[in-house]
C-alpha cells in the first residue's frame, strides 16, 4: 500500500531572496562549474563556440577527472604540465631510430599521448579567451 512508502520529498524550504541576496550573484569556482556556466553542459557534453565538435565530460577522461573539482587557479598548472608532457613525447618520437623503439613507442606512449591531446583540447577551448595561460 502507498501508506507504507515514505514520500521522496519530506520537506520544502522556500528562501526569499531578500534574506539571501548574495547567492544569486555567486558563480561556480570549480573547473566543471565554470564549464557549465560558459558552455552549458548538456547530457554530459559541451559544444564550444566556433567548433562543430562535442566533447564528452566523463570520469574516463583522466585529465578532466583530475581537474573537474579543482578551483580554476589550480587547473592551469595541471593543464600546462600535461601540455609539456605531450610536447616531450612528441619530441621523443622524433628521436626514434630503431623498429623496436618505434614498437615500444606505439604500444605505450602513443595511445596515452593521443588521449591527453583530446583532453587538453577540451581544456584549451575553455581558455580560448585567456591567451596568456598557454
Amino acid at each position: 500500500s502507498t501508506a507504507d512508502v515514505p514520500p521522496e520529498i519530506g520537506h520544502l524550504i522556500i528562501i526569499d531572496r531578500d534574506v539571501d541576496p548574495v547567492t544569486v550573484c555567486s558563480s561556480q569556482l570549480t573547473f566543471e562549474g565554470l564549464l557549465s556556466d560558459v558552455f552549458s553542459i548538456k547530457s554530459g557534453f559541451i559544444e564550444p563556440p566556433n567548433t562543430k565538435e562535442k566533447f564528452l565530460l566523463s570520469d574516463i577522461e583522466p585529465i578532466f577527472n583530475e581537474i573537474r573539482n579543482y578551483p580554476i587557479d589550480k587547473v592551469v598548472p595541471v593543464i600546462q604540465e600535461n601540455i609539456k608532457k605531450v610536447q616531450e613525447t612528441k619530441a621523443k618520437s622524433m628521436e626514434i631510430s630503431s623498429v623496436s623503439d618505434m614498437k615500444q613507442f606505439v604500444t605505450s606512449d602513443l595511445k596515452q599521448t593521443q588521449e591527453k591531446k583530446l583532453n587538453l583540447r577540451i581544456c584549451k577551448n575553455f581558455f580560448v579567451g585567456f591567451p596568456f595561460i598557454f
